[in-house]
């Protein structure tokens, strides 16, 4: 069985650049959660969750208890990203070669996916063929005399020269 794949994306820079829209959301939802401006520190954005990057922004900015109030602001942010779709759409671009390593990366789930198929298909016509040759697997010579002779003890009988 083909076993499943992660793959994480720094989406921002790596795949596209969404112009600053980011730094924006995380401006708007620090200002409608806390009453007040987003700290002028420097804080990078680069590589790291969202999660991370929010807990070190709260934490900058003072914000009594940051690790509780993590989550209350990332929904926030996740409620004011949708408003921000036009700024991303206006401002923003496709980095070169992010549709060449997508493409690349739906080729590879393809083949696994048709590398599972086959292994089912496989699976399948095994199990077919035990059920449809009375329990036998007519290509395994050493299931079929350890049946025979299996079968013989249990009724009593002796072992039939004769071969399936």
């Amino acid at each position: 069985m083909v076993r499943g794949r992660l793959v994480l994306w720094d989406v921002d820079f790596t795949l596209v650049d969404a112009g600053g829209a980011g730094l924006r959301l995380f401006r708007q939802a620090f200002t409608a959660r806390f009453g007040r401006q987003f700290p002028r520190t420097t804080v990078s954005l680069a590589g790291r969750t969202d999660r991370a990057i929010a807990l070190e922004v709260l934490t900058l900015a003072g914000v009594a208890d940051p690790r509780d109030q993590l989550d209350a602001f990332q929904q926030l942010i996740a409620g004011l990203a949708p408003q921000l779709g036009p700024l991303v759409r206006d401002g923003g671009r496709v980095l070169p070669g992010a549709a060449e390593a997508l493409a690349a990366l739906a080729a590879l789930d393809q083949r696994a996916l048709d590398q599972q198929a086959a292994h089912q298909q496989a699976v399948h016509r095994k199990q077919w063929t035990r059920r449809h040759s009375g329990g036998r697997h007519q290509a395994s010579k050493h299931w079929t005399r350890k049946h025979r002779a299996s079968k013989h003890r249990a009724t009593g009988s002796r072992a039939s020269s004769s071969r399936c």
